[in-house]
């Protein structure tokens, strides 16, 4: 098992191998995060004995996307709700 940042990789028999975001409590991606995913793809894509990839959260949903919050710096009272993005009070 491999683990950088927020990516466990884990290899099974076969060629399978398991890749598990692991940055709760919703997997939302930063821009780091993000390119070190796309990345590790890459590199598994490349290598010939992969024949699957796998992935998986240990949370209740695989990912939010990417971290709003980062990615808008310049709204810093933001609220998420389940109907979009709003202003915080």
């Amino acid at each position: 098992m491999t683990q950088t940042s927020d990516i466990i990789q884990s290899e099974h028999a076969g060629g399978v191998v398991c890749l598990t975001l692991n940055n709760g409590p919703v997997n939302a991606l930063s821009a780091d995060g993000l390119m070190q995913f796309a990345g590790r793809i890459k590199a598994l894509e490349a290598d010939d004995a992969v024949r699957a990839i796998a992935l998986a959260s240990p949370f209740k949903v695989f990912s939010a996307g990417v971290n709003l919050k980062q990615a808008f710096p310049q709204i810093e009272d933001l609220a998420i709700t389940t109907n979009g993005l709003r202003l915080a009070e």
